[in-house]
């Protein structure tokens, strides 16, 4: 949730010649990539180092690579840029800031009320859960049948 925020709020403050530059006058020569990774909520080390902090960035054959991780409740943005996009990376690192600033104000004024969080159960599983539950209520059923004959 916390990464679509961000994405909203940068989209949000990135002026619109540069939006439109992105994807309309310049898309074959530029592309933006995001991903967004869970990382571990807890610290854990390798070959025997506490792991402290870490980060990651997708390379890809594009324009813009914008990656979100978390790790122990903190959250990192990388940011990898090719310099042939013509990208003016001062106006981004401000759009940047000033869409984090925006997200911490939203959170530091969001209501006391607990949201509740959306169901993301892909819609395959609820089928799967259902499709089993009938299975099982099925056979329970031919099995009571098949018991009350004998």
């Amino acid at each position: 949730a916390l990464q679509f925020h961000l994405a909203g709020g940068i989209c949000k403050l990135l002026p619109e010649s540069a939006l439109i530059f992105a994807s309309v006058d310049n898309s074959k020569n530029f592309t933006l990539t995001m991903s967004s990774v869970k990382g571990p909520q807890d610290e854990f080390s390798i070959a025997g180092y506490a792991v402290d902090d870490f980060n990651f960035c997708t390379v890809a054959n594009n324009g813009l690579n914008l990656g979100f991780l978390s790790y122990k409740g903190n959250a990192k943005i990388s940011v990898c840029a090719d310099k042939l996009i013509g990208m003016d990376s001062h106006l981004f690192v401000e759009c940047l800031e000033s869409a984090y600033d925006d997200i911490c104000n939203g959170v530091d004024n969001a209501s006391s009320e607990e949201l509740k969080a959306p169901d993301l159960t892909p819609l395959s599983a609820k089928f799967l859960e259902i499709g089993l539950s009938c299975a099982v209520a099925g056979t329970v059923a031919l099995l009571s049948i098949w018991l009350a004959k004998k």
